[in-house]
C-alpha cells in the first residue's frame, strides 16, 4: 500500500451524520468506469479501500473495468506491488491497469466474505444488496481467483460471519461460496463449476448401463457426488463449532449477565400477582397455589429473560449498528433478523424447557423455599442451560441471514451484456 501522511489517514468526513475517513488524494478512475459515489478512504482493517458517500441500490452498476489484458506470464513478470491489481478473467489471462499511473479506485476494493458486489459478466461489479452510506465496497475474492493454493494465499479479517480466515485460489471450489455467489463468479469460473450435463464419465456410466443392462449404474456418479458432500459435512460441523466458541464466545457471560435483571424482574412480577392468584378458586388449596405460581412464573421468566438477552446480545454489536450515535436502519433490521431467527433456532428446545422450570420452581417451593428463592434458583439453573448453547444459535442465526441474504442476491439482474 502507499504511504499516506499521517493527516490524510486521520481525518475524517460526516456522511448524513455518520463519520467516515476522509477520501483520500487517490480518487482517480484511471480505465475504468465506477460510481460517483465511491472514494478511497485509509480503512481501520486493511489499508487502503473504498467506501460510497451515498446509499447504493441493490443491483446497481458499481465499477466497470476497463485497462490491458495480460497472460499469466506476463502477470508474473510485474512488481509485487503491482501484482496486487490484476484479476482473472481467463485461465491464462488478466486484466489490470496499464501502469501505475492507472491505478484507479476500482483497483482499490478489499476482500470480504461477505461481500456487497459481485461480477456480472466478466467487467462490471454491481450490487448485490443495498449498500448503506459509508459502507465499505468489497468483493469476494474467490469469484475472480483460480490458482493453486501456494500461488495465492492471504489471511483474511473481515470480520464477516462467514469469514474464512484464509483465502486461497481454490476458494471458488468451496460449494458453500457457490450456493451464495456462483451467479457472480467471473465467467470463466461459471464454465469450470457448470460444465455440460453429461460429461465424459457420465457418457460412460450410461453406455456401461446399457451393455450390461442394470440401471444400478446409472446411479454411481450421483452417489459417488452424494458421498464426497456426507464426507466432507463433520469437517463443516467441527469447523461451525469452532468459529462459533472463538466468535461467539460472548454471547455465555451475556446469557448469565441476563439472568439476573430477568430474574428480579419476574420475581416483582409474581410477588405483585400471587395476590390475584390466590384469589381463583383452583388455587385456593397449596397444592393449586404452587402449580399456578409455578407455570406462571416459568412463562414470565422467560419473557423477561430473552428482553434482557437480546438487548445485551444488539449492545455487544451495537457497532456494526450504531455510527457515531446514528442508527443504520438497514444494519439494525439485519441485526433484527439475526434475533428473530436465534428466537426461532431456541422454541423447540424451550417448548420442554419451560416445564422444567415450573416444575423446578415448585420443586423449591415444597422443599420449604421462599417464592422468592424458589424461582431464583429455577431460573439461574435454566439461564446457565442457555449459556451453554447459546454461541452456537447465535452463530447459525447470522449464517441463516447471510445465506437468506444471499438467494436475494440471486435474484440481482441488472440490465447488462453478460458476455461483457
Amino acid at each position: 500500500m502507499v504511504a499516506l501522511p499521517k493527516s490524510e489517514s486521520t481525518s475524517r468526513i460526516s456522511v448524513s451524520g455518520a463519520q467516515v475517513p476522509a477520501p483520500l488524494a487517490l480518487q482517480g478512475r484511471g480505465s475504468n468506469w465506477i460510481h460517483e459515489s465511491l472514494v478511497v478512504v485509509e480503512t481501520s482493517r486493511c489499508g487502503l479501500g473504498v467506501v460510497t458517500l451515498d446509499r447504493i441500490p441493490k443491483g446497481t452498476l458499481v465499477v466497470m473495468f476497463g485497462g490491458n489484458v495480460i497472460t499469466a506470464s506476463e502477470f508474473e513478470q510485474l512488481s509485487p506491488e503491482m501484482q496486487n491489481f490484476p484479476f482473472q478473467v481467463a485461465d491464462d489471462l488478466f486484466l489490470g491497469p496499464r501502469d501505475e499511473s492507472d491505478i484507479g479506485i476500482g483497483e482499490r476494493i478489499n476482500h470480504s466474505c461477505s461481500p456487497n458486489v459481485g461480477f456480472s459478466g466478466a467487467i462490471a461489479l454491481t450490487a448485490l444488496r443495498d449498500i448503506a452510506e459509508g459502507e465499505e465496497i468489497t468483493l469476494d475474492y474467490a469469484t475472480c481467483v483460480a490458482s493453486d493454493d501456494d500461488a495465492f494465499m492471504m489471511k483474511c479479517g473481515c470480520g464477516s460471519a462467514n469469514c474464512r480466515n484464509v483465502i486461497s485460489g481454490q476458494d471458488w471450489k468451496d460449494p458453500m461460496i457457490q450456493a451464495r455467489l456462483l451467479p457472480h463468479y467471473q465467467p470463466f469460473l461459471q464454465a469450470k463449476v457448470q460444465p455440460p450435463v453429461r460429461g465424459e464419465r457420465e457418457r460412460h456410466l450410461i453406455r456401461l448401463a446399457s451393455a450390461h443392462n442394470d440401471d444400478r449404474v446409472r446411479g454411481v456418479g450421483r452417489m459417488e457426488r452424494g458421498w464426497k458432500r456426507l464426507s466432507a459435512l463433520p469437517r463443516e460441523i467441527a469447523r461451525f463449532l469452532s468459529e462459533s466458541i472463538r466468535e461467539e464466545w460472548m454471547a455465555i457471560p451475556i446469557c448469565i449477565v441476563a439472568g439476573l435483571p430477568s430474574t428480579l424482574l419476574t420475581t416483582g412480577i409474581m410477588a405483585a400477582l400471587a395476590p390475584m392468584v390466590a384469589s381463583f378458586t383452583f388455587a385456593q388449596d397449596e397444592a393449586g397455589f404452587i402449580s399456578a405460581i409455578s407455570l406462571l412464573s416459568s412463562v414470565v421468566g422467560y419473557g423477561t429473560y430473552l428482553i434482557a438477552y437480546y438487548a445485551g446480545m444488539l449492545w455487544k454489536e451495537r457497532t456494526e449498528w450504531i455510527v457515531k450515535g446514528r442508527i443504520d436502519r438497514l444494519a439494525l433490521r439485519r441485526k433484527l433478523k439475526v434475533c428473530q431467527y436465534d428466537f426461532l433456532a431456541h422454541l423447540p428446545s424451550d417448548f420442554w424447557v419451560m416445564p422444567l422450570m415450573g416444575a423446578a420452581t415448585g420443586g423449591f417451593f415444597v422443599a420449604g423455599l421462599s417464592q422468592f428463592w424458589s424461582i431464583v434458583l429455577s431460573h439461574t439453573i435454566a439461564d446457565l442451560a442457555y449459556a451453554i448453547k447459546e454461541p452456537f444459535f447465535w452463530r447459525g442465526a447470522k449464517k441463516f441471514v447471510d445465506w437468506q441474504e444471499s438467494r436475494e442476491e440471486v435474484d440481482a439482474t441488472p440490465v447488462l451484456d453478460k458476455t461483457a
